[in-house]
Order: C-alpha cells, then sequence, then structure tokens
C-alpha cells in the first residue's frame, strides 16, 4: 500500500512534501483536504491530524504530522533519500537547525504579512491589521538577515547541495509578491530562491493563485 499524504495546494507546509516527492521521484497516493470548506477541521481530518491542520502522513497504521518530521521521514524511508538527507550526524544538524529556525522565527513572520495583506481580503474582506503588519514586517527583516548572511558563504541553506534544509524554508517565500515581501536588501536569498524556482518540484507544486 503507497503511503498517504492528506494535504492542500495552498498550505507552503504540505509544499515541502509535495516538492520532496518530486525531488526523490516517490509514488504517493495524495488526497486533498478542503480547507475553503473546513474540511482540515471536520472529524475525518481530525481523527489524523488533531490539530486540524495538513498535511499529514499515513503510513499503514503509521500517522504522521508536522511537515518537517513527514520529509524526514520520507528521506529516511526512501533509497535515495541520502541524497537529499545525508546520514552524517553533524550534516543532519545543520539541516534540523534551519528546519526548527524557519518553524520559530521566519516562518511565523512570512505567514502573519501573507495573511494580513492577501488572505485577510481573500477570506474574511477585512484590511490589514497595522500593527501585525509592522510585528511582521519588523521580524522578516530581522531574521531574512540571518538566512542572507548563511547564503552569503554557500549556494544552498546546509552547504554545497540541495537538502531537506532548502525545502523547509524555500515554501515560506510562495506567496512573497502577494505578501508585498521586498527581496531587493537580500541578494544572496533573492539568488538562492532563483536556483529553487528553476526546479520542476517547485515549477510543479505552485499553489493555485
Amino acid at each position: 500500500m503507497a503511503i498517504q499524504i492528506y494535504e492542500n495546494s495552498i498550505s507552503p507546509n504540505a509544499r515541502r512534501v509535495r516538492m520532496l516527492a518530486i525531488e526523490l521521484q516517490l509514488d504517493l497516493e495524495w488526497h486533498t483536504v478542503d480547507l475553503q470548506k473546513g474540511e482540515h477541521k471536520a472529524p475525518p481530518n481530525l481523527a489524523r491530524n488533531a490539530n486540524g491542520k495538513v498535511p499529514t502522513l499515513v503510513d499503514g497504521d503509521f500517522m504522521l504530522w508536522e511537515s518537517n518530521a513527514i520529509i524526514q521521514y520520507l528521506a529516511d524511508s526512501a533509497p535515495n533519500g541520502a541524497a537529499i538527507y545525508p546520514k552524517d550526524p553533524k550534516q543532519r544538524a545543520e539541516i534540523h537547525r534551519w528546519q526548527f529556525w524557519t518553524v520559530a522565527h521566519l516562518s511565523p513572520a512570512t505567514a502573519m504579512l501573507t495573511y494580513e495583506r492577501f488572505m485577510k481580503k481573500v477570506i474574511e474582506k477585512k484590511d490589514p491589521e497595522p500593527a501585525l503588519v509592522a510585528w511582521a514586517d519588523s521580524n522578516f527583516k530581522r531574521f531574512s538577515a540571518v538566512l542572507e548572511q548563511n547564503l552569503a558563504t554557500r549556494e544552498w541553506v546546509a552547504g554545497k547541495t540541495l537538502t531537506l534544509a532548502d525545502l523547509a524554508v524555500a515554501p515560506v517565500f510562495g506567496f512573497r509578491n502577494q505578501a508585498g515581501i521586498d527581496l531587493a536588501p537580500l541578494p544572496h536569498v533573492s539568488a538562492w530562491l532563483a536556483r529553487i524556482e528553476a526546479r520542476p518540484s517547485w515549477q510543479q507544486t505552485k499553489p493555485p493563485f
């Protein structure tokens, strides 16, 4: 039985999993959870993911949520997974560092900018809250500077090749245009993102808007 993934193409977190599947040519069974209809908060999805979110992996009787945990599991399970998730403990620690950093620091800022400047108008028909935008913009500038410094000395987030670290960070920039995120002050981030965007795994996982 194929591993099943419950996801939605609008989700940056689900995009990590879809990008990995393309990079490693994984044969997975995909199921769309309709967020607009509230299916993520309905009993079937809550039984898989008590957080009421996506994505969720189901492998037989094993269920796993949190996108970074999912991509680690999939890479470890794939014969060619070491190409993107090396076995060396130090290399893994470097990858994990950026996965955790993204969730703790960069993602909250970009998610808030995306919601306030874009999604809020679509979903709630409301204008952005200036205080929330200011908080998110300040934190984006603070933490994107850390990524910029890191990428000044390497082509990929965790070293010389594409790894799970890149798949962890890149999707948070997926709605940067709609969110009004300016990358002009971040030339190394811009160059790295251009390399990501040239890959089929990015091209084939674009959200519907």
